[in-house]
């Protein structure tokens, strides 16, 4: 029996040693998944930042957009008025031109006959000279 024990004891001891071996193997992989899941972590962190970051770009980015199209229809109205306003304005100036192109002939017709009647205000007088004398 006493054999039986001592075979039973060593064979206790050999499993604590295979225990305490695969102990000391487990313990840095152990320590590595700890260190992985901390590092996850941090990278699950980053990510998340990073995802906030995106959504708030994102977000300014629908703003702008709003704004810029806002801005776009102003802008088409504004240059809708403008060139309706440039149309109003030319057929004022052809008008104008048109009045302008009128009363230089009025004005040119008014000269010929103050000529005319100058020439013939010039003969009566000489006329009249002519009867005096």
């Amino acid at each position: 029996m006493a054999n039986s024990f001592d075979d039973v004891n060593t064979e206790v001891n050999a499993i604590k040693t295979n225990v305490r071996q695969a102990f000391k193997k487990v313990e840095p992989l152990i320590s590595q998944l700890d260190t992985l899941i901390k590092e996850k972590n941090v990278f699950k962190q980053q990510v998340d930042e990073i995802q906030r970051k995106y959504d708030d770009l994102g977000n300014e980015l629908s703003e702008l957009q709003k704004k810029l199209s806002e801005q776009k229809v102003e802008f088409e109205s504004q240059k809708q008025t403008n060139e309706n306003r440039l149309v109003s304005l030319q057929r004022e100036v052809d008008l104008l031109t048109l009045d302008k192109k009128k009363l230089s002939e009025k004005t040119k017709t008014q000269d010929e006959k103050i000529t005319t009647l100058e020439s013939q205000k010039e003969e009566l007088l000489q006329s009249l000279r002519d009867r005096s004398s």
